[in-house]
């Protein structure tokens, strides 16, 4: 009798471990730490590109259907609401405030012409206004503003350079070289600066002090500039002469006066006045004390 054989089975796999199992899917579902930080970053990044864009265009829409429709103020007040309750929600709300340029700009007059605060909405920033407050203020010569999502707000300046102090109606106002009126307070700082006397004398006085810069000798000695006329320039010194610069040629006057000085040292004597608007002459008035003792009795010469 044949021996009976048995059915053959297929053999049996070993199980793998379930902790290993486990481990391996862990490891498959996490990803590397700064991998994960990028890819968030990435979402976040394009989230916000997304409700700018909404946002923007819900701003173009309510614009262009308030003009169409005549809107009440009070239904744009709450349609601009709206706006500002979405740029909160995405997050696109004033964090820092960047300036650059800034040397002698109040920081609290900067704030108040950008009429912004942290946590303000970025895109309710009103740039033109921003823009012309800021250009408004004495120490501005020129701005610029940028909006750097999701919530920097930066700032460029170039100030004006303080040039010299103009005198109008005995009051002292600092300019710059184009003759704009930087500011009228804590002058203090600018005693060194000559100042300059006349209506008209800002708009001409970047011309006279490239003249006196010539000599910068006689030029560390002016004190003041006084318009006379609207026509020409009297120079006071700092000993108090007055030197009288004419109408035409105050180049030649002025470069004739530091020759004298040079090989005379004219400054030196005791006089009120020194007049060169005469090309052939030479005219002086002479100080006090000098003048009384040309009037002694004998001092005739």
């Amino acid at each position: 009798m044949p021996a009976i054989k048995k059915p053959l089975t297929a053999p049996k796999r070993a199980r793998k471990s379930p902790v290993k199992k486990s481990a391996a899917k862990s490891t498959a579902r996490r990803a590397p730490r700064p991998f994960r930080q990028w890819l968030y970053r990435r979402r976040r990044t394009l989230s916000q590109g997304v409700a700018v864009l909404g946002i923007l265009a819900g701003l173009g829409w309510t614009g262009y259907w308030s003009m169409e429709n005549d809107v009440p103020a009070r239904t744009m007040t709450m349609l601009g609401q709206a706006v500002d309750d979405a740029s909160h929600a995405a997050g696109l709300t004033v964090n820092e405030v960047v300036v650059v340029g800034r040397h002698r700009t109040s920081r609290k007059d900067i704030s108040r012409a950008l009429g912004v605060k942290r946590d303000d909405p970025i895109l309710a920033l009103d740039m033109t206004g921003a823009l012309e407050r800021l250009e408004a203020l004495g120490w501005v010569d020129s701005a610029d503003i940028t909006r750097r999502l999701p919530g920097d707000v930066h700032v460029h300046l170039v100030e004006r350079k303080p040039f010299a102090l103009w005198q109008r109606n005995k009051h002292l106002v600092l300019i710059d070289r184009d003759g704009v009126a930087i500011t009228d307070k804590k002058l203090g700082r600018f005693a060194s600066l000559p100042t300059v006397v006349g209506r008209d004398a800002p708009t001409h006085v970047a011309d006279l002090f490239d003249v006196l810069a010539t000599e910068p000798e006689l030029f560390s000695r002016v004190s003041a500039a006084v318009r006379i006329a609207g026509r020409r320039w009297d120079i006071r010194l700092a000993n108090d002469i007055v030197i009288r610069l004419p109408e035409d040629g105050a180049a030649q006057g002025w470069r004739r006066l530091a020759v004298l000085q040079r090989e005379h040292a004219i400054l030196g004597r005791d006089l009120a006045a020194i007049d060169l608007r005469l090309e052939d002459r030479l005219i002086v008035r002479l100080g006090a004390k000098a003048a009384k003792l040309r009037r002694a009795p004998g001092n005739n010469t």
